[in-house]
């Protein structure tokens, strides 16, 4: 699994440096491996650092900290790969808290895939391509994060008619009800941002959703799909074949700024 790991880290890594690098109103800085993203837009503090296999030092973490400082972006997510005792305590030594786990999964499309028809007849997933329908997405978002108005807009919009990224607009009877995004590089695609409307979880939307985007990477030619899930989602992707690839965790600094 070694290899698969550092595809699985290396991959959310490059969905988000995009996404910064896209953004007129965001600033993308990178070390060999850690990327900053860091929000121009104060009232949006879309500020994330993201760190990926093989390790980087002591050093290249405190600066590119210090970083975030100077550029304010504060507070900011982390997330963190290979995950150890010694990150831990170096994290919280510069007043980083940790959030959640994060467990890094795949999936081999090159295998025979499960069968899914519960609720297939009443769900729809097609892709966003109108306005309208990318309105409808971002408000499920906000709904679901509780987010301002307006921050998921400033984070999704540069990238919303990308051909890598495909944004899902998941309906049950005609109704909106969920999201998800796949990225797509190369042969191997990666599974993000899953949302389900609190009135309609535990009912088999987030295992469709997961299975739609499957079936839609496979027919794209993917040869793999990754996702990095919390505790709550994880047993979601098990239960269609992923496989734990490693441990990840999310690391969260809310101020002061120094």
């Amino acid at each position: 699994m070694a290899k698969m790991d550092k595809i699985v880290t290396q991959h959310i890594r490059e969905c988000f440096r995009v996404i910064g690098h896209q953004n007129p109103l965001m600033k993308c800085i990178e070390t060999e491996n850690l990327t900053l993203l860091a929000s121009l837009k104060k009232e949006y503090p879309a500020n994330y650092i993201l760190s990926a296999s093989p390790p980087e030092d002591k050093d290249t973490r405190t600066k590119i900290i210090a970083t975030a400082h100077d550029l304010q972006a504060i507070p900011f997510t982390w997330f963190s790969y290979p995950l150890n005792e010694t990150l831990i305590t170096e994290l919280s030594s510069a007043g980083l808290k940790q959030l959640a786990p994060l467990t890094g999964v795949s999936y081999d499309l090159r295998q025979e895939q499960p069968s899914y028809p519960f609720l297939a007849a009443s769900l729809k997933m097609p892709p966003v391509k109108s306005a309208t329908n990318f309105e409808k997405f971002l408000t499920i978002f906000e709904k679901t994060w509780n987010y301002p108005k307006g921050y998921v807009e400033f984070f999704f919009s540069n990238i919303f008619k990308s051909e890598r990224f495909t944004f899902f607009l998941t309906h049950r009877n005609e109704e909106p009800i969920g999201i998800c995004v796949l990225d797509i590089q190369e042969e191997i695609a990666g599974c993000y941002w899953d949302c389900v409307l609190p009135d309609y979880r535990k009912q088999g939307i987030s295992t469709f959703m997961v299975h739609h985007r499957l079936r839609y990477a496979q027919e794209k030619g993917c040869t793999t799909v990754v996702a990095q899930c919390l505790n709550s989602s994880l047993n979601v992707y098990l239960n269609l074949g992923f496989q734990k690839v490693c441990d990840m965790a999310l690391f969260r600094y809310s101020g002061p700024i120094i």
